[in-house]
């Protein structure tokens, strides 16, 4: 790339990086995944199932993934990172809440078998492990600072707050999950559950974003965002 300023020619050279074409295709492969359960999910249980986090964490997982994957097989801006850390830590918050906080198999994704697995072992084990390892080893890392914690938890407030107040306005609208059921565990139970989980939800994202400060910024097989690297570079030589 040539920027001519005055008499004088500035040229700069990014390489292309194959790291960059290995991780889009890993992050396509895994966004399609994801989407196909969403959809089959939808299809199974119609609309209303996309109350429950898991159906919304897969959509965002997945739009984030095929949007990153985009930008790197068209030498492109990647998303930025308020968002693709996003998308990533609240699919790792529906891994975990489906294994450790409510019972695995109580809560059925479709009917259907894939490769052995089901939609639920899907959306709920295959993929939150999946974009957790692709985040840890081929993103580009020190770039998450402290501040979207808060940006990150706003949004699980409002969701908490959405879900409780339609369980309750609304009638025929089902919790979908048991620590949000105010007629079987009353408000003070749903609060103290919510009390709870935004508590463990704030402590993972800042082991998120204290993983990401720790973690080299590249490494040989980490993408690379040409664009941030020719600002880095031009910064370099200016």
């Amino acid at each position: 790339m040539n920027l001519a300023g005055g008499s004088t020619v500035l040229k700069v050279r990014v390489p292309r990086h194959p790291a960059n074409i290995v991780s889009g295709v890993l992050r396509t492969f895994i966004a399609l995944v994801s989407l196909g359960v969403c959809v089959g999910g939808v299809l199974d249980g119609g609309p209303v199932v996309m109350l429950a986090f898991t159906w919304q964490s897969n959509f965002m997982i997945a739009a984030s993934f095929l949007w990153t994957a985009w930008a790197l097989f068209r030498d492109r801006r990647t998303p930025p990172e308020w968002l693709a850390g996003s998308a990533v830590f609240y699919i790792v918050i529906t891994g975990l809440v489906y294994n450790f906080v409510i019972s695995p198999g109580s809560f059925r994704v479709g009917n259907y078998v894939i490769a052995g697995l089901t939609g639920s072992d899907i959306a709920h084990v295959l993929i939150p492990v999946a974009a957790a390892v692709v985040w840890l080893v081929f993103e580009e890392h020190r770039r998450v600072p402290w501040r979207y914690i808060g940006l990150w938890l706003t949004y699980l407030v409002g969701y908490l707050v959405l879900i409780i107040g339609l369980i309750s306005l609304v009638p025929g609208v089902r919790s979908p999950y048991p620590f949000l059921d105010v007629g079987v565990i009353g408000w003070a139970g749903v609060l103290e559950e919510c009390l709870q989980l935004l508590i463990a939800f704030g402590s993972l994202a800042a082991i998120m974003v204290a993983t990401d400060h720790w973690m080299p910024p590249r490494t040989f097989i980490s993408e690379h965002d040409r664009f941030d690297e020719f600002n880095k570079r031009l910064a370099a030589r200016a």
